[in-house]
């Protein structure tokens, strides 16, 4: 089994190994125990890499168990640095070394990595790399850091060309996921970790995206019991790719969705951040998980767009992550060029053509490894307008088939047809009253005229591409019947009639 539970502590098998350990209070009874014997031979020192805050707030109990053990403050080491994103560079990395080296750090220590992200992946990129790798171990403080930095043996720091760019593989011996932890994570935090959770249950757990949209809307949102069961299940889907792809040749990339953007949208939004010189609390749209949720909508837009997914589909996953509280528009400010030219360094890129990871329906995916996508697809998604050209005499032959059953869509398709030059055929086309009003009125108007074919299952529209469009005058008036989608969509189209419309009804 992938899960298995003693005395209150689940414990989650990665490549056939017993090495992730959840549960509450972990560092009381269980990490005492097992830390000794979760290597070869007992370390000889103990590297503990921190960052400020959290080593305020989870250093102390951290110490005291390691003094359980029998590491006392002569055989651990402590290094503490800057917190956020701020630290994810070759420097931090170098002052963590140099330290390390100077304390005479052989290769029987092991280093522990304490706090969320940041800590996790700088702190595995040192222990795979010191004296060409050391034992290292995760121990995260946030709900980011627990279902996603500390899985999987991801590691590595950001350069100014993007995040992630240099690093390593290198699995950590042991992961444990204190849930205690997160009783002193602020909210904000919180919210930002559950788009993780919301990123692998999108695309490999749709029964898990109900009990979120569920819990989601009740006043005691989210009570601990969710989290530790978004925290299990997040943690045994991810466990459960890495087994299979480890190097993310297949479909480890699936664990990407909502990164191919939301990774170009975090490093913009870091980097004005740092260069700001801000406080140490970053403005919205700038946590790794918040930018990863506008990932997830763009990139559900462009699977909609590519006809690969429903309008209702993205709908509901967007209303999900607003109801979570995280946000699901770009920054007003970005521009679509940045963004494009940060996601040329994506790592899921091929033949410098980008990749991104495409859903059929909530839980289902079109392909099982990310697709290639033209730029001009993901640009579409990403722009604020667009600008629409009319082909100039161009003479259409078309079969529109399978028009959706809706009156508004019905009543677009004529004045489209009607527009074109040339004849188009519709099947398919909602027969109602307000189709009845607008065929009545494009005729009026001498835009087109219509005629039926296969037994009238059919609709013929002979369009004049818009030319001798005909104000009738008072005279005539346009009866709509009520109509309001015909009215509405007509409304446009006769004030480019010279002379005067009246419509009625």
């Amino acid at each position: 089994e992938q899960v298995m539970e003693k005395e209150g502590v689940r414990g989650v098998c990665i490549h056939g190994e017993e090495t992730i350990f959840v549960g509450e209070n972990l560092l009381d009874v269980f990490f005492p125990a097992d830390f000794p014997k979760a290597f070869k031979s007992p370390p000889g020192k103990v590297v503990v890499v921190t960052d400020r805050t959290t080593a305020s707030l989870h250093l102390p109990v951290l110490s005291g168990a390691l003094r359980t053990c029998g590491y006392g403050d002569d055989r651990v080491l402590v290094k503490i640095i800057p917190p956020g994103e701020v630290a994810k560079t070759r420097h931090v990395k170098e002052t963590i070394e140099d330290t390390m080296l100077a304390a005479g750090c052989g290769r029987d220590t092991v280093l522990i990595a304490l706090g969320g992200g940041v800590v996790g992946d700088l702190s595995g990129f040192v222990a795979s790399t010191f004296l060409r790798g050391i034992a290292f171990v995760q121990m995260p403080t946030t709900l980011l850091g627990m279902v996603d930095a500390s899985v999987g043996g991801k590691t590595g720091l950001n350069t100014p060309h993007g995040k992630n760019l240099i690093g390593a593989y290198w699995a950590p011996k042991r992961v444990y996921i204190n849930v205690s932890f997160l009783s002193t994570l602020p909210k904000r935090h919180i919210i930002n970790g559950l788009s993780e959770c919301i990123k692998v249950f999108a695309t490999h757990n749709a029964d898990m995206m109900t009990v979120v949209e569920k819990e989601a809307v009740t006043p005691s949102f989210p009570t601990t019991s969710f989290l530790t069961r978004c925290i299990l299940e997040s943690v045994r889907i991810k466990a459960d790719v890495v087994t299979q792809d480890e190097r993310e040749s297949g479909v480890r990339s699936l664990l990407n969705f909502g990164h191919t953007l939301g990774h170009a949208v975090e490093s913009i939004m870091v980097d004005r951040w740092t260069r700001r010189g801000e406080g140490e609390e970053p403005p919205p749209c700038t946590l790794h998980g918040e930018c990863v949720a506008v990932g997830m909508v763009k990139e559900v837009e462009l699977a909609r767009g590519l006809g690969h997914l429903q309008p209702s589909e993205v709908t509901r996953l967007r209303n999900i992550l607003k109801t979570v509280g995280l946000p699901t528009e770009l920054p007003c400010d970005l521009l679509v060029a940045d963004l494009m030219e940060k996601m040329k360094v994506d790592k899921k890129n091929e033949n410098q053509r980008k990749r991104v990871v495409l859903l059929k329906s909530i839980g289902q995916l079109v392909k099982n490894t990310a697709v290639q996508v033209e730029d001009a697809d993901i640009e579409r998604v990403l722009a604020g307008s667009i600008m629409v050209r009319p082909v100039g005499g161009a003479v259409v032959k078309a079969d529109m088939k399978a028009i959706p059953g809706s009156k508004s869509i019905s009543n677009r398709v004529l004045i489209l047809a009607a527009l074109s030059q040339g004849t188009c055929n519709i099947h398919g086309l909602l027969h109602s009253d307000d189709t009845r009003h607008m065929m009545n009125a494009l005729q009026e108007l001498q835009i087109a005229t219509f005629s039926s074919a296969d037994e009238g299952r059919v609709l013929r529209v002979h369009g004049r591409g818009g030319e001798g469009m005909v104000a009738p005058g008072p005279a005539s008036p346009i009866f709509l019947g009520n109509s309001g989608t015909s009215s509405r969509f007509l409304l446009s189209l006769v004030c480019h009639c010279a002379g005067e419309t009246v419509l009625t009804g």
